[in-house]
């Protein structure tokens, strides 16, 4: 990624000078709820305090598997807004199911969508003033999620994050959504480098309990009890924080363990080898019979693949077979249960190269963006992969104020910081593209949308010989 970092580096200096644009004037979008059913692209992060990793999300009928990191793409045929789930297998053969929501524009087909512990609450929160019913109740009711969605408009989960927030202090990091802005799991919540979020719910745990919102440490004790109708008062004066000696107390005591013990060993090979570099199309085999569980009975095991456009296929059996055919990162999940009902599940990536010669594919595999609050000086950019190529870590790019950050979804297609697409920059021979958007924090100059975007045009096609398109 070093001669990527550095195209980018440079396309950053050169267009610092002319992207000083003026707001778009019309980038809203329709709520779509009466469009055509189409596919949307649906990609975020699934976590528990750790990673989900393994974890089937879903959206309706339509799921997809979860990598070791807890990162997901789904594609899913939709016209409306509904709930999704995200089933986080646990070592000791548990699953564990946390909700949250999908909004559908239909004008927007990339969405980032995140399962984790403050999701599930407030959602749980809502539906119990909405609906009074608990959240679990109302997604298995038909009627509830279409009802519980159609109230929790993006002005409720914004008064009741915020709220939330408010009761959490200085534990909350400021500004973040739980639901739709980038959400990274740590594994090791000693890591100097863990998510702000990620290590809250490593600490704290939240709870609705009747008519209220419980505030848990770790260990299960009661750190605060709100009633649930002041989350929708917008008003932070009505709560309680956390006290400094509650926080410090809390983050200070031992994390538990992840559930350890299986009576089912898990144990797979593959054809060819994961070691090899794939090139696709190949026929790809997985034989996991040799697994084994300490309790007597015969083994069911499935498989699940999910391709690198989101899209998933599963098998019976222990073994099975599918021709690898997109570049990419395939997803594949293998799941044991005996017949005392414990159950498995662990899961490998698979890295198919592109085929030589032909039309790079971009979008699947994450992107590196400019994070919000911009300033007025921020470049407000996000980049992607060619075929499946993975960034890893993005690292910082300096130039003024200029800083990106790892996403696991897709650049936005319509808007990213609240500024609208001015196109997007396909440069093949680094393997990259980019998509360009309006800074909102730069005051209005004489310049138009229109202007800024052909120069931003000007510099990809002339200056680094890229293909420019007004549309993503």
């Amino acid at each position: 990624m070093k001669n990527k970092t550095l195209i980018y580096s440079l396309i950053i200096c050169a267009t610092l000078t002319l992207l000083a644009c003026s707001k778009d004037e019309d980038n809203g979008a329709g709520t779509g709820e009466n469009a055509d059913i189409s596919y949307h692209r649906i990609s975020g992060t699934t976590a528990l305090g750790r990673p989900g990793s393994w974890a089937t999300n879903c959206l309706d009928e339509a799921c997809a598997g979860s990598n070791a990191e807890g990162f997901y793409l789904l594609s899913a045929q939709t016209n409306s807004s509904t709930l999704m789930f995200s089933d986080i297998p646990e070592a000791d053969g548990t699953t564990v199911r946390l909700y949250s929501r999908y909004r559908h524009d239909a004008e927007v087909t990339s969405s980032l969508v995140n399962f984790n512990p403050s999701t599930h609450a407030i959602l749980d929160a809502w539906s119990t003033l909405n609906q009074q019913s608990s959240i679990e109740e109302c997604a298995v009711d038909v009627s509830c999620p279409t009802a519980l969605l159609s109230g929790f408009t993006p002005d409720v989960e914004a008064t009741m994050v915020s709220q939330v927030a408010a009761i959490m202090g200085p534990m909350w990091p400021e500004g973040r959504n739980p639901f739709s802005d980038v959400y990274i799991a740590d594994p090791n919540p000693a890591s100097p480098s863990y998510d702000a979020l990620d290590r809250l719910h490593d600490y704290f745990h939240f709870e609705v309990s009747g008519e209220y919102w419980l505030v848990l440490d770790n260990q299960g004790n009661e750190l605060s009890r709100t009633p649930l109708d002041s989350l929708l008062n917008d008003n932070p004066n009505t709560l309680v924080p956390l006290t400094e000696i509650q926080l410090q107390e809390s983050v200070e005591l031992p994390i538990p363990p992840a559930p350890a013990r299986n009576p089912i060993s898990l144990v797979y090979s593959t054809t060819p080898s994961l070691a090899n570099s794939i090139d696709p199309p190949l026929l790809f085999e997985v034989d996991s019979s040799r697994s084994r569980s300490d309790n007597p009975g015969e083994l069911t095991i499935t498989h699940e693949v999910t391709d690198p456009d989101g899209f998933r296929e599963t098998y019976n059996g222990a073994v099975a077979a599918t021709t690898l055919e997109l570049p990419g990162n395939y997803i594949w999940l293998i799941t044991v249960a005996d017949a005392a009902n414990y159950s498995l599940t662990r899961g490998f990536v698979i890295q198919v190269a592109a085929i030589e010669g032909a039309a790079p594919v971009f979008g699947g595999a994450g992107s590196c963006f400019t994070p919000a609050p911009l300033s007025v000086n921020s470049l407000n950019t996000c980049m992607e992969t060619q075929n499946g190529g993975a960034f890893g870590v993005c690292e910082p790019v300096n130039s003024g104020s200029i800083h990106t950050q790892y996403s696991p979804a897709p650049c936005a297609n319509e808007v990213q910081n609240e500024g609208a697409l001015f196109g997007t920059c396909t440069i093949v021979t680094s393997e990259l593209k980019l998509f360009f958007y309006d800074n909102p924090e730069r005051p209005n100059n004489a310049d138009s949308f229109e202007r800024k975007q052909q120069d931003t045009a000007t510099l990809c096609t002339l200056f680094f010989e890229g293909e420019w398109s007004n549309t993503p």
